[in-house]
């Protein structure tokens, strides 16, 4: 005998495509997501491992660089090292102290005045600027072809030593010894002896020298003369004199 469809049959039949297809959709979805992901690893990652692979601007494969990389942190960081302003030959000049433990370690030097860079040069010391400029000096340490890792080091010139351009010629009048210091400023500098020979004296403000030579001996005398600005730039300069 037929089975007679009812409208209950039916409804539970129409839910039962519309729970067929809900799936259908959900299934749709987690393959939709599973191809993207699929597709951010063969892209993306994919992609920071071949970067990896490569290093720095000249993009040297890693297999090359591996060995190299590891040799060059064998060089020491630049650690112990200032700049330091002196004064020689009557110029100034801004040198590079470090404090050097291992013998066979050199370095490179790249200055800059003012931001400025100084090309073809790489002394451990530069001259040539003047006050109120900033020195800057980036130092790499090497050994043969590794090369460690630079460091840069800077420095703003407060102020620059006095110039000495020498003494006047030496008078002797009443067995008193007489002569000046001569300096490229004519003002703002003070004089004072590091050492002298007895009874020599000078003139803190001038820097006019007078010696008392009536009981010296005949011979060859040395001195020390500390020159000062007001900012508290110095320079030592050596007197040598020859007592007749």
């Amino acid at each position: 005998m037929p089975i007679k469809k009812t409208k209950q049959n039916r409804s539970i039949k129409k839910k039962n495509v519309r729970f067929k297809i809900d799936r259908r959709f959900l299934y749709y979805s987690i393959g939709i997501i599973i191809i993207l992901l699929i597709l951010f690893f063969v892209f993306y990652v994919k992609d920071k491992e071949e970067q990896k692979e490569l290093t720095g601007e000249t993009s040297i494969p890693k297999k090359e660089t591996e060995g190299k990389r590891m040799e060059t942190t064998s060089i020491p960081y630049v650690e112990k090292a200032r700049l330091e302003l002196i004064s020689s030959d009557n110029k100034d000049i801004i040198k590079v102290i470090i404090d050097k433990k291992n013998p066979a370690i050199n370095y490179k030097y790249q200055w800059k005045i003012n931001e400025k860079t100084i090309e073809d040069y790489n002394n451990d010391s530069i001259s040539g600027f003047k006050e109120g400029d900033t020195i800057g000096v980036t130092i790499t340490p090497f050994r043969k072809d590794l090369m460690g890792k630079p460091r840069f080091f800077s420095l703003t010139v407060q102020s620059t030593v006095p110039k000495v351009l020498g003494h006047t010629e030496p008078k002797i009048e009443n067995q008193i010894m007489v002569f000046k210091i001569l300096t490229e400023e004519k003002e703002g500098l003070s004089f004072a002896f590091n050492k002298a020979p007895k009874d020599m004296t000078i003139n803190q403000g001038t820097g006019e020298v007078t010696w008392n030579v009536k009981d010296v001996s005949p011979g060859k005398y040395e001195a020390e003369v500390i020159i000062r600005n007001k900012k508290g730039a110095q320079v030592l300069y050596p007197l040598i004199l020859n007592l007749m």
